[in-house]
């Protein structure tokens, strides 16, 4: 899941933390996992994807 996310997210999402890295791929929710895909097209930093 984390490598989608990092396929779909915005060109200005630079880097993944960690933290952040740990999370995603810690969730077993799949209704998330695609929320947080889709939000990963809009947001600047990757851990604005949890907002």
């Amino acid at each position: 899941m984390v490598r989608a996310a990092d396929q779909h997210r915005a060109p200005r999402v630079r880097a993944v933390t960690d933290e952040v890295r740990q999370r995603i791929e810690s969730c077993t929710d799949l209704d998330t996992l695609h929320a947080w895909i889709r939000r990963s097209a809009t947001v600047d930093r990757a851990e604005d994807l949890f907002d």
